[in-house]
């Protein structure tokens, strides 16, 4: 079976896939074959002999050869390559005439020839996954490198002297290479006998004995694989390809081809593209991919050769003295995210949020757990009366309310002396997240906090806050966020809703906070839960992520502790799908005009991702910023800081973590970036993937972005290129962007202001700044003498 995960039909004269399957069936074929050996053993059986081949062993074989495969492993992967005999022939005219002296090469990593196949193996690999401008062309380089070391240092042109071939191997190239060169005209069996001289007759059963299936069959299987390129690199039509093939209408093309693949050309085609790729192939031991051995040969200058040179030209040519009819509002508050409420009590914490505050003036800090044990806001004495303190709470929102902040509170978890259950999640600090064991005192304790909030802050204030509820319960993981069935958690929102609209129905208490996709179901059955038992949400709150959240059963810490562990199928628009998908599930429930507040968002939502240390993070941020202007009511970013206590503390300068500053409160590309959003005018006059032009009493402002995401090899969870010191490997190639801008405005003067953030500004990881750590044991003395280089 060939892997829908790695194959290659970009146009070029040869086609990869890697085969995780196979039989002991004869196989017979025009081109050229390499084949590299990549996990398992695999019995190879070639001109009479059979060849036992391991891990990183070669095999290659001349055209119009045949040969059979058996796997003799369990998990074998091959990386075959079949170069096309036209494209042999043409450069090479007497390709017919070289045998090999060998056809396989054991993987002796002191063999030059191993090590000089090996690399230009590497580099197919890289440049196919990197899918640059100039990437074929490199491919070719590398596929005519592997071709004419192999004949340069085993071929040898038959002679006289040389052992003739067989009858049958006579024959079978006849048949083969007459195939090859008429498989687009019609084709008998009558014509292709009388082309070879012997009787119908004769000729199928020659055929059905040494091709294990009659003419036509095969035939029929030759010209469908023979479409592959032009389905998957052309606009052709069904029709068009399957004339050019050899078939004579497109129905009888498109039987043949679900015959031989599973599904339709269409579906082929879609299923096929880069996007579909699935991270199947590239995934080892959970740690490397089936492409491990070949990373050596991804140096520093490899990596460099795949960056772009090239420019791409951008035009904004708007006339501002006009009305635009696709202008719009944005009335979308700024929201970010602190983590633990807890947090907000220590100084460096409050230290970031003022300095945040005063750089892009955001509305509302959202804060999880308030109900935190760490807060001492539930105890209950001997005689199990409960007692509320509300002490450490009031610090935060003081402090909060004092810089002109509003909080965005997630309702939760459960205080330990009100906890049913000792059901804790996976966080560092343990937090209970058990049904209450008395509903009567949830009630008391939710509606207790509300009566403290208004009576301190008044109505007024409070009525313009925002409440959601819990986080992600429909997660299937262990010491997860919920442990009881989805309908006991809908009867716990209920009691929530109601103790909170029992002290004022003004209240804004949005829904409970899902993850997409694997929520979908969840809304769904909420928003029924929400028609039938008559409650009205202020908001729909969701999590979204730039990757797949399916975690399946894993342990909640198994993932934890990954810090350089890639996303899962990251995807740019991954934030767009997941809000369309939701709405459309609002849209059939009833609730399509509700607002949705994005409550926490981020590329991933690992603790430590190298990736959003980097400038990646300013131009994303801007695309999904653009790209949501007009879907969302809100986007709340988690989170501020990368101080946080979900996770056992790591102060290590650049970790990874998920904040805009940095445990020492460096200031990432991420954070200026929202600095520059935030300067954005409130009226949205024109947006796309790479700009947004604003206007604000101010003037005009143009935020222009050029995104380069992740490279294929990182998006199938490779992590090979990635590591604490070297971050920019793992993006697709991308050209720069030249942005012409051209603005009709009224007569006058103007001054323009430029601000700048990529790897030469705005980014703290890419700044020129000396970081110096050191760890001195007892007794050490330490110099730094810190000179700047003569040039």
């Amino acid at each position: 079976m060939i892997l829908n995960n790695y194959t290659n039909h970009q146009g070029l004269p040869f086609e990869q896939e890697v085969k995780e399957y196979f039989t002991n069936e004869l196989q017979w074929h025009s081109d050229f074959i390499i084949s590299f050996i990549l996990k398992g053993t695999v019995n190879i059986h070639t001109k009479n002999r059979g060849h036992l081949l391991k891990e990183n062993d070669i095999f290659f074989l001349e055209p119009f050869n045949s040969y059979s495969i058996l796997a003799t492993s369990d998990q074998v992967r091959v990386l075959t390559f079949s170069v096309d005999y036209e494209f042999l022939n043409h450069l090479s005219p007497d390709i017919e005439t070289i045998i090999l002296s060998t056809n396989y090469l054991r993987a002796d990593y002191a063999s030059d020839i191993h090590q000089l196949l090996s690399k230009n193996i590497a580099q197919i690999v890289l440049h196919t996954l990197k899918n640059g401008a100039c990437q074929r062309l490199k491919c070719l380089s590398a596929i005519s490198n592997i071709l004419t070391t192999i004949i340069e240092s085993f071929g040898s042109k038959q002679n006289e002297a040389t052992t003739p071939p067989s009858y049958v191997q006579l024959r079978v190239k006849e048949i083969t290479q007459y195939i090859n060169d008429n498989y687009s005209e019609k084709i008998t069996l009558d014509d292709i006998s009388e082309q070879l001289g012997i009787h119908p007759q004769y000729f199928s059963s020659f055929f059905k004995k040494n091709f294990n299936k009659n003419f036509v069959e095969y035939l029929t299987d030759f010209r469908v694989s023979r479409s592959l390129p032009k389905l998957l690199n052309s606009n052709e039509s069904i029709l068009d390809i399957a004339i050019s093939c050899g078939f004579s209408n497109h129905k009888t093309y498109s039987a043949a081809f679900k015959k031989l693949y599973g599904s339709s050309p269409n579906q082929y085609k879609k299923e096929h593209q880069p996007e579909a790729l699935l991270p199947v192939v590239l995934q080892k031991d959970s740690q490397d991919g089936y492409f491990y051995y070949f990373q050596k040969f991804w140096n520093e200058e490899t990596w460099a050769q795949t960056k772009s040179a090239m420019q791409t030209h951008m035009s904004i040519q708007l006339d501002l003295l006009s009305t635009n009819p696709e202008s719009f509002k944005n009335k979308q508050p700024i929201l970010i995210d602190a983590g633990r409420a807890a947090s907000c009590l220590r100084n460096e914490i409050q230290d970031q949020i003022k300095s945040a505050k005063k750089d892009f003036d955001f509305n509302y800090l959202r804060l999880r757990d308030i109900f935190s044990d760490d807060l001492f806001v539930y105890y209950e004495e001997a005689d199990k009366v409960p007692v509320f303190n509300w002490q450490y709470i009031d610090i935060i929102f003081d402090f909060l309310l004092s810089i002109h902040v509003r909080p965005f509170i997630e309702l939760g978890f459960m205080p330990r002396h009100l906890a049913s259950k000792k059901q804790f999640a996976g966080w560092h600090f343990h937090p209970n997240v058990s049904y209450p064991k008395s509903e009567e005192k949830w009630s008391m304790l939710v509606a207790g906090f509300m009566k403290h909030c208004i009576e301190r802050y008044s109505l007024t204030e409070v009525q313009t806050w925002y409440f959601d509820f819990w986080a992600c319960p429909d997660l299937q993981l262990k010491d997860g966020y919920w442990n009881e069935t989805r309908d006991k958690f809908f009867e716990f929102y209920y009691l929530t809703y109601r103790a909170i609209k029992g002290v004022n129905h003004e209240l804004r208490i949005g829904s409970p906070n899902f993850s997409t996709p694997t929520g979908y179901d969840w809304y769904d059955a909420f928003f029924q839960y929400c028609n039938t038992n008559q409650i009205e949400p202020a908001f729909v709150s969701v999590h979204l992520y730039g990757c797949d959240t399916s975690i399946g059963d894993r342990n909640f810490i198994s993932y934890a502790d990954e810090f350089l562990k890639p996303p899962t199928l990251p995807d740019k628009s991954q934030i767009t799908q997941g809000i369309n998908g939701l709405q459309d599930i609002m849209n059939q429930n009833g609730f399509g005009h509700y607002k949705i507040i994005v409550s926490n968002w981020n590329i991933t939502f690992y603790p430590g991702d190298l990736t959003r240390d980097t400038s990646f993070m300013g131009p994303y941020i801007a695309y999904v910023y653009a790209s949501t202007l007009k879907l969302v009511y809100g986007l709340c970013y988690r989170s501020l800081s990368d101080i946080n206590e979900d996770f056992f503390p790591n102060s290590t300068l650049f970790h990874g973590g998920p904040g805009l500053m940095d445990f020492y409160g460096l200031k990432k590309a991420s954070y200026n970036t929202f600095y520059l959003l935030c300067k954005l005018g409130k009226t949205i006059i024109e947006r796309n993937d790479n700009y947004i032009v604003a206007q604000s009493d101010r003037g005009y402002q143009i935020l222009v972005f050029n995104l380069s995401f992740y490279d294929t090899l990182y998006r199938l969870s490779d992590r090979s290129a990635l590591s604490y010191t070297q971050r920019y490997n793992v993006y697709e190639v991308t050209e720069e962007l030249v942005t012409h801008i051209i603005l009709t405005v009224d007569p006058g003067i103007y001054s323009v202001k430029r601000s700048v953030v990529n790897r030469n500004a705005g980014s703290a990881y890419d700044l020129s700044n000396l970081v110096i750590e050191e760890t001195l044991p007892p007794h050490g003395v330490v110099l730094f003498e810190i000179e700047k280089n003569i040039q």
